[in-house]
């Protein structure tokens, strides 16, 4: 094993990386989620702590995680919102657009997290339609973590135009 070219290959990585503590840098980092909160991604030996979870480089997912189903007369929008209260949760359509907005409270709020896959705090998704809708005929019910909006499509006539 070549001393030197390791050193070489650290010296090239935290150049990279733009200086500071490289191997810091990737082992027991803290990082903030998608909603502010503090996070760290490795504590394998906190004192606490019954067991440990590995981590995996899983890719962001937005939330909530929205299905959009369409039939002949309607569309359907099912948002999956494990955790959110119905109070916690605001339904809003403008124009083309049906705006999710709420809160993820935490299950146990004063507890230390060792490790958390669930996603806490406030959250807003945008989901644009592609459909014509008739808005006066929406239509939500939540029910089990699981919002079904129902839009009643609406069919316009082709409208002549007279040429000059």
């Amino acid at each position: 094993m070549d001393v030197d070219k390791i050193r070489q290959w650290l010296q090239f990585a935290q150049q990279m990386q733009g200086g500071g503590d490289f191997w810091n840098s990737i082992f027991d980092k803290d990082y903030t989620n998608s909603f502010g909160q503090q996070q760290t991604t490795n504590q394998p030996n906190h004192p606490t702590s019954p067991f440990t979870m590995e981590q995996s480089a899983a890719p962001k997912t937005t939330f909530p995680l929205v299905d959009i189903l369409m039939d002949e007369q309607f569309l359907y929008i099912i948002a999956s919102l494990p955790g959110v209260a119905k109070e916690d949760l605001n339904l809003a359509v403008t124009n083309d657009t049906v705006i999710l907005k709420g809160i993820v409270r935490p299950v146990i709020p004063n507890a230390h997290t060792i490790s958390t896959e669930s996603k806490y705090g406030p959250f807003e998704r945008a989901i644009k339609l592609t459909e014509s809708i008739d808005a006066s005929k929406i239509k939500a019910k939540y029910m089990n973590g699981l919002l079904i909006v129902t839009f009643e499509k609406t069919i316009r006539n082709a409208e002549p135009i007279d040429i000059e």
